[in-house]
């Protein structure tokens, strides 16, 4: 019993890791430059979708630990992408324990109001370094999360359970 426990949590893990890094390729993946506004926040929602399924396997070191790791994949202030996504794991965590239970357009409202809660934290750091102008990414960013999060759901949920059916 307890071994089966073990190998359930590294298939878990294991799923967590692969779509991160995933996520992290989509994320630095290089686009041309008419799609410069398409950069929706990959490794956050993905995070989020293993969060809010999986919370005894999940923590906020998980995200702090990829948020840092983001940090040093895009070049931007180390520590900047671990506090937004450990504030992020923070909220959900606190405030939003039956997301899951939540139908689909409420939890795109969800995500709506978590990306524009770490737009407005990015601009702020941005602020504090130098960097006070207002980029149009921001709401295209907010925009874009919001609208593949039941796409980024349905396909971590098939893949998911996909994995889960081969495993056994």
């Amino acid at each position: 019993m307890m071994q089966e426990k073990h190998h359930y949590y590294i298939k878990i893990i294991l799923n967590v890791v692969i779509t991160v890094f995933f996520g992290m390729l989509l994320t630095i993946l290089p686009l041309p430059h008419s799609l410069f506004w398409f950069y929706p926040s990959w490794v956050l929602m993905i995070l989020i979708f293993w969060l809010i399924f999986f919370p005894s396997y999940i923590n906020l070191f998980t995200f702090w630990l990829a948020g840092l790791l983001m940090d040093l994949l895009t070049g931007v202030l180390i520590g900047q992408t671990a506090f937004i996504f450990l504030s992020t794991a923070y909220i959900i965590m606190r405030f939003f324990d039956r997301f899951a239970c939540f139908v689909m357009w409420r939890q795109s409202l969800l995500i709506l109001l978590l990306t524009t809660i770490n737009m407005f934290f990015t601009y702020c750091i941005n602020a504090l370094t130098g960097d006070a102008s207002f980029h149009a990414t921001y709401l295209s960013t907010i925009l874009l999360n919001t609208l593949l999060w039941p796409v980024i759901f349905f396909c971590l949920t098939h893949f998911y359970r996909s994995l889960i059916k081969h495993n056994k």
